[in-house]
């Protein structure tokens, strides 16, 4: 899974779609782009430290069977 850093807030992010949700964008303004709080986006810390989308339980499961299955490789 990729991750994004933004360089204006300094917020680390569990991926681009979640970069993009904390950032105001309009370019007839200026500033164009304006940070916005990632809790006020509906976006929770995960165990890294990264901002990103609440899991469902379908995610959850998802993510619990990868683990166990790189658990079996190693």
């Amino acid at each position: 899974m990729a991750s994004a850093d933004c360089p204006a807030c300094r917020g680390r992010f569990s991926g681009v779609a979640s970069f993009d949700a904390h950032q105001d964008r309009d370019y007839t303004r200026q500033p164009a782009i304006i940070c916005r709080p990632p809790a006020d986006c509906g976006l929770v810390r995960n165990d890294r430290g990264r901002w990103g989308f609440p899991l469902d339980e379908a995610g959850r499961a998802y993510f619990a069977s990868r683990a166990a299955e790189r658990a079996e490789v190693t």
